[in-house]
This record gives C-alpha cells, structure tokens and sequence, in this order.
C-alpha cells in the first residue's frame, strides 16, 4: 500500500490499532495510586487487557515499521499519528509501566514492563 501511495489506509490502520489498545488499556482499570488495591480477579482482568493493549500497540507498530521502510512521506505521515493526543494517554501510560514505578504500584509480573519497554523502543525508531 505505501508504495501506491496509500498512506492514508495505513495511517488509518495504525491509528485504529492504537486506538483499541487506548481502549484496552482504559478497560484495565489501572490506577496509578498507590492506594489502589487489586483483588485477585481485577488483577487478572488488569493483566489480560494490559496483554491485550500491548498485542495492538504491537500491531500497529508492524504496520507502521513496514510501510515507513517503503516511504519517507509515509514514515511522516505516521509519526505525525502516533503524535495524535488521544493517544498520549496511553503512551504516557506505557512510561510510567516502564520507567517509573508502574509495574510495582499494579503489583504485576515484570513482563508487562518488558512489553511497555519494547512498544516505547520502537514507537522512538519510527
């Protein structure tokens, strides 16, 4: 599609994939105040749909990769969607999981900061 100059599907692709991640994530019920505390149920829905957002970022991101490394218009293009505000939250999400306390304050596994670490990682090599 990006070499026909169909960025605009590509871009539409992404950003739908980020956006269901955003929803996901929102669906989590992950709260960053300390005060919060999970039962064993809300930890695994918390987990599940952390794993569920993480698999769509992580969707979007191929789409991304794949069509910037066949056009530079569309690599623009596509950093400017993932610039998108509605976004930010999610994305300010993903560093607080990595590099602050996040991983810590939900009690979860370690692999769930790894997942934020890598979506964050190649968000920056677009």
């Amino acid at each position: 599609m990006a070499k026909s100059g169909r960025n605009d599907c590509i871009a539409r692709v992404a950003h739908a994939a980020f956006a269901q991640a955003l929803r996901r994530f929102e669906a989590s019920g992950a709260s960053s105040s300390r005060h919060q505390k999970y039962t064993d149920e809300e930890r695994r829905r918390l987990t599940l749909e952390l794993e569920r957002s993480c698999r769509r970022a992580s969707f979007g991101l191929d789409w991304c990769k794949a069509a910037a490394n066949v056009s530079g218009e569309c690599r623009r293009e596509l950093q400017s969607m993932l610039e998108d505000q509605k976004l930010a939250p999610y994305f300010y999400f993903l560093g607080w999981l990595d590099v602050a306390d996040g991983r810590d304050v939900l009690d979860i596994d370690w692999i769930y900061e790894h997942m934020a670490a890598s979506i964050r990682l190649r968000r920056s090599e677009l």
